[in-house]
């Protein structure tokens, strides 16, 4: 005989780490997370300036991955060795809102961590032989992505409920633009980010006035950020589709959105559970249905995601053609369930402890913590947001979410891209839309 365990009702009792904040002479803050029983450490520093900034499509991206290829003192390949032969790493990345560079490694390298990090961005080479060698990567990347369903989807996705915003443009450019972000447009987009606010988060077991004086000699003596963004909120179009055709397809990749709420709004907690139950992890209602009951495919999820000037509740599943139409009048009618009925308590109370432990296995290390400190300063929340935000969680009853399901899961809003068969889309699309774009990378 088999038996279920029963689920915890022990209260989960989050309490955030001790944060030391400290100003470098440029006013630079850098917060500190110690932990002495680590034997790694990582450094991230965050400027506030992305893809949404560029005055052409792709010049933050590649930029900002030139900053770890190569200083003004060491070649490229100089660079590399410092750093693997120490068993570190060093990598940089931009997404729309912001841009980042890590540090990572041993403690006893603490110092040489710090001088990785600061050469990266107070004296990048950008070194032509490189420029062009990293043109021609990213340019095979862009072709393998274009062959790709899901980048495509996304993509169309992106177009559909941003268009004529900077959210709705290539976050990578496209080859024509890459090949036009040479020497001279890295150094200015490098001026730029050296013009916003910027901040640093320490994790790991370090000396930590070691730390801040080796950042004050480095990064300390950058410019003072100037600039404000001015950057106007995105707002979600609905009802609209945006298809990436691919006539050989033999499966539809589906990418939906809907309106959603920023994190500091207060019912932003109730979203994120019901936003669960409907497709946050395997036992939540789309994953059920897809697959479990109907076979349509290997999954479909549902998650919330946060940028500076949009917020959004995705949808995601891909399926075999000839299911294409009933998946998108199965997503339809899943929203209008969760949106006209009261969640069972049951499923109410499992979806909340799936939350619970996963957002507990989130902060396990320092480095798991520095992703919650860093989404606490770019968001501008209060330093006891994720407190709180656990408090709300396990206070939560089936009957508080009510308001949140009826204004936030309505079929007739969504906006959709997708990838894959034209013909197949329009029919299974026709019922949802007033608009189809056609996609072209």
């Amino acid at each position: 005989m088999t038996t279920t365990p029963p689920l915890s009702t022990a209260p989960l009792h989050f309490v955030f780490p001790s944060i030391r904040k400290e100003l470098l002479g440029n006013g630079t803050p850098v917060y500190l997370i110690e932990r002495a029983d680590e034997d790694l450490m990582s450094i991230t520093l965050n400027i506030a300036s992305g893809a949404v900034h560029d005055e052409l499509d792709g010049e933050t991206s590649f930029t900002v991955a030139m900053l770890v290829r190569g200083t003004t003192t060491m070649s490229p390949e100089d660079f590399a060795e410092e750093v693997e032969r120490r068993g570190c790493s060093i990598g940089s990345s931009s997404d729309r809102d912001s841009t980042s560079i890590v540090a990572t490694g041993l403690s006893e390298y603490d110092h040489d961590l710090v001088r990785f990090l600061s050469d990266s961005i107070c004296s990048p080479g950008f070194d032509t032989v490189e420029i062009e060698r990293q043109l021609k990567r990213r340019i095979g990347d862009h072709l393998q992505n274009v062959a790709d369903p899901d980048w495509l989807a996304g993509q169309a996705l992106s177009v559909a409920a941003f268009d004529g915003h900077p959210y709705g443009r290539s976050k990578d450019g496209t080859p024509e633009t890459m090949t036009l972000v040479d020497r001279d447009r890295m150094r200015s987009v490098y001026a730029r980010l050296l013009s916003y606010p910027r901040f640093v988060i320490v994790s790991g077991r370090f000396d930590p006035e070691e730390v801040l004086r080796g950042l004050d000699e480095g990064i300390g003596r950058l410019p003072v950020p100037t600039a404000v963004s001015s950057i106007a909120p995105a707002i979600l179009r609905s009802r609209v589709a945006a298809i990436a055709s691919k006539e050989d397809a033999v499966q539809t990749v589906l990418r939906m959105a809907l309106p959603a709420l920023p994190l500091v709004d207060p019912d932003y907690t109730a979203l994120l559970l019901v936003t669960e139950i409907l497709g946050g992890y395997t036992m939540a209602r789309l994953f059920t249905v897809l697959r479990e009951q109907k076979g349509y495919t290997y999954g479909a999820y549902a998650y919330l995601e946060n940028r500076k000037w949009s917020q959004a509740m995705r949808l995601m599943t891909s399926v075999g053609n000839g299911f294409t139409v009933d998946t998108v009048a199965t997503v339809k009618a899943e929203l209008q369930r969760i949106r006209s009925q009261r969640i069972d308590d049951e499923e109410f109370e499992n979806t909340r402890q799936h939350a619970l432990g996963r957002f507990a296995r989130s902060n396990e290390t320092p480095q798991q913590t520095a992703g919650l400190l860093w989404t606490i300063i770019s968001n501008d929340l209060p330093m006891d947001y994720f407190e709180r935000h656990i408090e709300r969680l396990q206070a939560l009853t089936p009957d508080d979410v009510r308001h949140v399901q009826e204004r936030f899961f309505d079929p007739a809003t969504l906006t959709i891209g997708a990838s894959g068969d034209r013909n197949i889309i329009v029919d299974a699309v026709a019922d949802s839309v007033d608009t189809v774009i056609d996609y072209r990378a």
